[in-house]
């Protein structure tokens, strides 16, 4: 396993982590998700994220059963709710956190989402109150643009030493602009959702191209997918996976180097074109376990009361932030109005069209 610095901290983390948002029943699971945890660290695995929200908590409770004992072998990160961004809440959702945890500090303490509405200065205030108080030792921020990272790091005393962020071969829209700043400002990408939840290795039209990789190395096509985003030098992976098999693999992936023209092989296959789709061209559909507004009115109203809403994230988009481009595909049959679905980023898709009234053209990336 290799490591690398929590930021411009002294705490080293391994390269691959380990995700504990399971899609599984983590209750009836409870045993064996603990001796997977468990198994993990005997792996050299020593980071492990967790969130208060990941199954109302009870992912925190099951970190901290599996490491009451080991505490000290093994570097903590959760997060609290952007809706809990208040200086109040901040102090209470973190007692709450270390209560779940069994533990007496929280290694990195991230902010989940943006909260456009509680001014920033206040949230640093809680977070720096419980770092002088010992319950956590560094802070990190999720889901943040850059123009929201500079921020922070302007009101903030203390460092930002990780921003958690989507990122794999089919999400790469960090590589522009996020990613460069990370690097140059020593701060730690941490890369949710790596391989793309399985996609990418059930698509056949690049199968060859890990065909031949996987000879070459002799290792698996999510090996060699988690080695090129740990390439960056400030990347580290946490896949989720309740499989030891899938876990004892994803652990290898440091164990090798691709090579200068491997890692370019991949970028150029990898590569998604962004392109300006009129937003009146796309349809929005639900799909299992994930509700979505069909019409401008629902997004506004907000009765699924998503957070931050549509109508907060489009300020941002008016200030220019727009985290990644939406993900559409193709309609298979003819429709008089709609000529693209709409597959990923349903919030940022109403969001984007309550900013501009509908009338400018969403950045979007057609799949196949």
């Amino acid at each position: 396993m290799k490591y690398k610095n929590l930021g411009k901290s002294k705490i080293k983390i391994s390269s691959i982590g380990l995700g504990t948002n399971f899609v599984a029943n983590i209750q009836k699971d409870e045993k064996k998700l603990m001796y997977l945890m468990q198994k993990a660290l005997d792996k050299s695995i020593n980071f492990f994220d967790t969130a208060e929200v990941y199954h109302n908590g009870y992912s925190e409770i099951l970190v901290g059963k599996a490491f009451k004992r080991m505490r000290d072998k093994v570097v903590i990160a959760t997060k609290f709710s952007s809706e809990h961004s208040s200086y109040k809440d901040v102090l209470k959702t973190a007692e709450g956190s270390l209560k779940r945890l069994q533990t007496d500090y929280i290694d990195l303490y991230q902010i989940h989402w943006p909260n456009p509405i509680v001014p920033i200065e206040e949230t640093l205030k809680a977070l720096e109150k419980l770092i002088k108080a010992g319950k956590i030792r560094h802070i990190g921020v999720c889901n943040f643009s850059q123009r929201l990272l500079k921020d922070i790091q302007k009101a903030s005393t203390l460092p930002i030493v990780s921003l958690e962020i989507e990122y794999n071969l089919l999400e790469r829209t960090i590589e522009y602009d996020l990613l460069p700043y990370c690097e140059k400002n020593k701060i730690t990408t941490i890369a949710y959702t790596p391989l793309n939840s399985g996609t990418i290795l059930k698509t056949e039209k690049y199968s060859k191209i890990f065909l031949n990789l996987s000879k070459k190395y002799d290792r698996t096509a999510s090996q060699i997918i988690l080695n090129f985003l740990i390439s960056h030098p400030s990347v580290v992976a946490i896949p989720a996976t309740t499989n030891i098999i899938h876990l004892e693999g994803n652990a290898k992936s440091t164990e090798f180097v691709l090579e200068k023209s491997d890692i370019d092989l991949l970028a150029k296959t990898f590569t998604s074109k962004v392109i300006n789709i009129d937003t009146g061209k796309i349809r929005v559909v639900s799909i299992t376990d994930h509700a979505a507004y069909k019409t401008v009115e629902e997004a506004l109203s907000n009765k699924l009361n998503f957070f931050p809403s549509p109508a907060m994230l489009s300020k941002d988009i008016q200030k220019g932030d727009f985290l990644k481009p939406v993900r559409i595909r193709t309609v298979q049959k003819k429709d008089r109005i709609f000529e693209y679905e709409l597959i990923n980023g349903r919030i940022r898709y109403w969001a984007w069209v309550i900013a501009f009234n509908g009338k400018k053209p969403i950045p979007a990336i057609v799949e196949d």
